[in-house]
């Protein structure tokens, strides 16, 4: 008996200690309490079976108290868990949030930047509308100057061609004897071709004359002679027109005040040639300064400049008597 009193002591002391809660809860399996009921059920073991039962009450207070301790350490742990848990969803979002306004100001900086460009190039098309639009109008005050010019040649012709007829002078006649094989001429930079009713023999201007200039160079009589031969043995009685064409190049840097009379100096300076070292009559010949008016080919290309800058002698059906 005093055995079993002790031994159950020592078994309640184990139980009750805070730091065997293992061992605590095998003890409390339903088996090993059945075996400690059957022990204790004899009547003379009552005193030691109510000692027991009071360890034993001890014993399973002790243990809900540990199991409670451990539903507690869980909540806690669990509740511990979800914080970070959430706090660690925040700082997710919180990265998220902070690379989209980091993308943000990237698409805004590249939009001021478009902007702006947009903005030069606006900017540079109002300046090329302006100046399309000078350009426009100095075409049509160039356009106006021509027809005055025209009308002003139309006048001088009429009045040429009465003072002709009072004075008995050279008379124009008309005469289509022109519509034949055309005349050759083996010269470099010479072109000859049919117009219509006239024939027109082309030449450089840059093979006549130093840069826009109406100065004749040395060599160009080595051109003028053939022309001039030409002229006085095949259409002695025609009238013949020197024609200056000009590029569409600005002269307001140099002596001329603009294209045509850079263009009638040049004609002039053939119509001197023809009339002083070749004899020609003045009657027979006329002077016309076109400027820009009328280009052979398109002046976009320096090619197409160099064409356009010519003299034509320009060789009409019409004859003059009196000669």
């Amino acid at each position: 008996m005093p055995a079993v009193n002790c031994t159950c002591r020592r078994v309640g002391a184990r139980l009750l200690s805070p730091h065997n809660s293992q061992w605590t809860h095998r003890a409390l399996h339903p088996r090993n309490i059945a075996q400690v009921v059957t022990y204790l059920d004899s009547p003379e073991h009552l005193a030691v079976r109510l000692e027991c039962t009071i360890i034993w009450l001890a014993i399973v207070t002790c243990g809900v108290s540990s199991g409670c301790r451990y539903v507690a350490n869980r909540a806690q742990q669990a509740a511990l868990a979800d914080q970070q848990a959430s706090e660690k969803q925040l700082a997710l979002q919180d990265f998220e949030y902070r690379r989209r306004a980091d993308n943000l100001d990237v698409n805004n900086r590249e939009l001021h930047t478009q902007l702006a460009q947009s903005q030069r190039e606006v900017q540079l098309l109002k300046d090329e509308v302006g100046l399309l639009r000078n350009r426009l109008g100095e075409t049509v005050d160039l356009l106006a100057e021509s027809q005055l010019s025209q009308e002003s040649s139309d006048q001088r012709w009429k009045a040429l061609q009465t003072s002709t007829q009072r004075r008995g002078g050279a008379v124009i006649t008309a005469n289509s004897s022109l519509q034949q094989d055309l005349p050759h001429l083996n010269v470099p930079g010479v072109e000859i071709r049919q117009d219509g009713d006239v024939i027109r023999i082309e030449l450089s201007t840059d093979r006549l004359f130093l840069s826009r200039s109406a100065t004749l160079h040395q060599n160009s009589l080595g051109i003028l002679n053939p022309i001039a031969e030409l002229l006085q043995q095949q259409y002695p009685h025609q009238r013949i027109g020197i024609e200056g064409h000009s590029d569409n190049r600005d002269v307001l840097s140099t002596q001329w005040r603009s294209q045509h009379q850079l263009t009638l100096a040049q004609a002039g300076a053939i119509f001197d040639q023809f009339t002083t070292r070749y004899r020609m009559s003045s009657a027979q010949l006329f002077v016309l300064g076109h400027g820009a008016n009328h280009p052979r080919v398109s002046n976009a290309t320096s090619a197409g400049q160099t064409k356009n800058r010519r003299i034509e002698i320009v060789i009409y059906p019409e004859t003059t008597s009196g000669r």
